[in-house]
């Protein structure tokens, strides 16, 4: 390793990156807001609050895949407010991971280094990837979910894997192309 990178310690190591993520403000806070709606709050939480409900059929009115989740689930108030909470607060993942770049750009620096042409490429493929994952969780009509996880039929699986269908694999994804950019003009930045 170059020098400047071994005094960043763990830093360089991948093992904390999902503990740090869920220790952080940002990641409790969607975790908390996720067992909340998922898993705490009544069936027909809409009927019984209609604000909610107007909050729900407006944030729908700009992203269909809440009302198709909604069609699709088996109970579709919880999905309904889930998805419309998820997707106006997944954007905090930006927030942790601009905060928090530091921990990852030296160890993206000297993955740079090491092996250009691969992390080129695997830039390409996270913007490409980025753009996918937003086109597809923002405009999608139809709602989706893997047969291992049905979220349509559990409010558990809804409440620890829905995450990534309410917006979290396409902000993580936005986030994670942010990083590799943010690491190429790290890395030209001291070299010049």
């Amino acid at each position: 390793m170059k020098k400047g990178i071994e005094n960043h310690g763990s830093v360089t190591s991948t093992n904390g990156d999902l503990k740090r993520l869920f220790l952080s403000l940002e990641g409790m806070f969607i975790t908390l807001v996720a067992v909340i709606i998922g898993l705490l709050l009544p069936e027909d939480i809409l009927s019984r609050f209609p604000v909610l409900e107007d909050f729900v059929r407006g944030v729908g009115s700009h992203f269909p895949q809440v009302v198709a989740y909604q069609r699709k689930s088996a109970f579709p108030e919880v999905a309904g407010l889930y998805f419309a909470t998820l997707l106006c607060i997944t954007p905090l993942l930006l927030v942790y991971f601009i905060r928090d770049r530091d921990c990852y750009l030296p160890r993206m620096c000297a993955e740079f280094e090491r092996r250009p042409f691969r992390f080129l490429f695997g830039v390409l493929f996270l913007m490409a990837l980025s753009f996918w994952c937003l086109l597809d969780a923002y405009t999608r009509a139809d709602g989706f979910s893997y047969k291992s996880a049905s979220i349509a039929t559990s409010r558990l699986a809804l409440t620890t894997v829905g995450f990534f269908f309410a917006g979290g694999s396409a902000w993580g994804s936005v986030a994670s192309v942010f990083l590799v950019i943010s690491a190429i003009f790290y890395k030209k930045s001291t070299r010049g």
